[in-house]
């Protein structure tokens, strides 16, 4: 599907801010990049008298727009990188030999590239990066990386991960006014398949109304077998039982903090210490294709790919959960969803009817496939006027969407035809399934929430759940002036660059939340 950069990054627009895919799926894309990667074995470490620097007036110049696409591509690929500052030979106490010199090649090749030596970088680089990416082009990225970011530094960690089947390392690098991530892929001969520049984010930080001593944290797993998952219970101190919330997250492969992009924001971590905080105990957990990617991968797979399996059976297991939980009141249990996970939760409530309420944030109200159309076009329209070729792109995803949509798919449609690849079953769930038909026919009380600022799923969502629930005895709306689609405040238009900014969801959600369930359960 992919046949051009510009695809590419839109894939990843998509990737990054509607479904989080699979790492089968992802690491099919992210061979797309080969031309901009790179690494090999390692020698000595090189030890310059002179660094390269912000003065070197010959190698600051104007990027090349393949520079350009490297650095902008690569601060969306951030998703990728599960951050932490560990140096290459204490990557892991129990890390292999090999583990260990995988990470110790990329940073020689971090260093080679800051001290000039794009040649012996170069070597390294397989065939077709070779013939893609020359060292006057490394030259140009470097030079760019310094212009921007001030002299360089040194290395100050690396880490190392397998991304289906394929060693990255991301090396921390340290310049004058900020750091950046340069991310190296390999293969099994050692030789460099990929290089990315990537963002270092920012940790996430407590909001003002998370009062840690407040309530207590519980580690546990729930699901079983290749849906067995992480968990977290975070209960208020005192004496219950206590009211409490299942945090469904939204699609892909999602943590139980829903972290947005590997960046600072992680909104399901903000509601739930929110929440508990307030006297309302919450349960939240890893997705399966997050905490088990392996279950998902290959074609022998390719059936759990659907949101049956990857969203819906852990919601249930985890609701499941909460009604026998101890210090927890069973009559008042409920499900709140994000995003795709506001989509599903109907179905977990109409499944267990023992559930008090049902809480949709950003839900959706049709299949996702027509929520990429709209989104691929304001992405589009950020930049100006559509291109030809983002024109071109429109059409084809149209038809795409248009088949994932229409009576003539079938569990045999090849997923190439479909939108993002991925599998027929995955689209004939949203077939089968409809979210403003499940919970219309619910009779417990349902509060809808949505942000004006919210460019994933529109604002005028709200008025069409108003709508579909307009004879439902106990259905409340909300509306918040400025939020997108994290529930977090925006000023001007909501873009993918405000995922990457450290940021909060906004307390008036918190306390709205809050003081819903509360009167349901008159506590």
């Amino acid at each position: 599907m992919l046949t051009s950069r510009n695809d590419f990054a839109h894939w990843f627009a998509y990737r990054c801010h509607l479904i989080r895919l699979p790492y089968r799926i992802l690491q099919s894309a992210r061979l797309e990049m080969k031309n901009f990667c790179g690494i090999e074995g390692v020698e000595s470490v090189f030890q310059p008298k002179q660094i390269r620097g912000s003065n070197d007036s010959k190698r600051v110049q104007a990027c090349s727009r393949a520079c350009r696409w490297l650095a902008t591509t690569g601060a969306l690929a951030a998703s990728f990188v599960a951050w932490g500052n560990v140096t290459p030979a204490l990557a892991s106490a129990e890390a292999s030999t090999a583990s260990q010199n995988v990470a110790a090649r990329a940073v020689q090749l971090t260093k080679w590239w800051a001290y000039g030596k794009e040649t012996h970088v170069e070597a390294r680089f397989d065939t077709e990066m070779q013939s893609g990416l020359s060292t006057a082009q490394l030259a140009d990225v470097w030079a760019e990386l310094v212009a921007q970011k001030g002299s360089y530094k040194g290395v100050s960690g690396a880490r190392l991960e397998t991304v289906g089947g394929v060693p990255v390392v991301v090396v921390a690098v340290a310049f004058q006014n900020e750091s950046a991530g340069i991310e190296w892929s390999f293969s099994s001969d050692g030789t460099v398949t990929g290089l990315h520049i990537v963002l270092l984010p920012a940790a996430w930080s407590r909001p003002w109304y998370d009062k840690r001593a407040m309530y207590a944290e519980e580690k546990l797993t729930i699901g079983s077998g290749y849906l067995k998952v992480p968990a977290e219970l975070d209960v208020p101190v005192g004496k219950g039982p206590f009211p409490a919330v299942v945090l469904v997250p939204g699609s892909g492969p999602a943590d139980m903090n829903e972290q947005v992009d590997g960046g600072p924001e992680e909104p399901l971590r903000d509601l739930a210490h929110g929440l508990a905080s307030s006297g309302i105990a919450v349960l939240r957990y890893d997705k399966p294709t997050f905490a088990n990617p392996v279950a998902f991968a290959g074609l022998k797979n390719v059936n759990r790919v659907t949101p049956q399996v990857t969203d819906v059976a852990d919601a249930e297991a985890a609701t499941e959960y909460l009604l026998q939980a101890k210090n927890i009141n069973p009559t008042e249990v409920f499900v709140a969803g994000h995003s795709l996970g506001g989509f599903v939760a109907p179905m977990v409530v109409k499944t267990i009817p023992k559930v008090a309420g049902l809480i949709m944030l950003a839900a959706p109200t049709t299949s996702p496939a027509q929520l990429l159309i709209n989104q691929t076009r304001y992405l589009d329209e950020l930049g100006g006027p559509l291109t030809a070729l983002e024109q071109a792109n429109l059409t084809r995803l149209s038809a795409e969407v248009k088949l994932a949509d229409s009576p003539k798919l079938t569990a045999s449609t090849p997923a190439d035809e479909l939108p993002l690849g991925l599998p027929a079953q995955y689209w004939l769930f949203f077939q089968d399934y409809s979210a403003i038909r499940t919970a219309s026919s619910l009779t417990e009380p349902i509060l809808v929430l949505q942000g004006t600022s919210d460019y994933q799923v529109p604002s005028s969502s709200l008025s069409i759940w108003e709508k579909a629930l307009a004879g439902h005895a106990n259905a409340s709306f909300d509306s918040f002036q400025s939020l997108d689609h994290m529930f977090m405040p925006v000023s001007g238009k909501s873009t993918p660059a405000d995922y990457m900014q450290p940021n909060h969801v906004a307390s008036v959600v918190v306390r709205t939340i809050a003081t819903w369930v509360k009167q349901q359960t008159n506590s």
